[in-house]
């Protein structure tokens, strides 16, 4: 990995929230920077939250049950 540029910006996921690699999940232990934006990185968090609660998601009545 290279080293981030001086005028790059950092962004920090906190502690606690759940990372995604090659479909493993993982929990950060510790605040953890990475070369984002704080508002790019803030928003996918809050989309992410969101969606874990059920918000902005659409469940069709019916769709999964045998009596259509």
């Amino acid at each position: 990995m290279s080293e981030l540029d001086q005028d790059q910006e950092v962004a920090i996921i906190p502690a606690g929230s759940y990372v995604s690699i090659m479909g493993c999940r993982f929990t950060l232990l510790e605040d953890t920077k990475v070369a984002t934006s704080q508002e790019s990185l803030d928003y996918v968090l809050k989309a992410q939250q969101d969606f874990e609660n059920g918000i902005g998601t659409v469940k069709a009545k019916g769709c999964f049950s045998s009596s259509q």
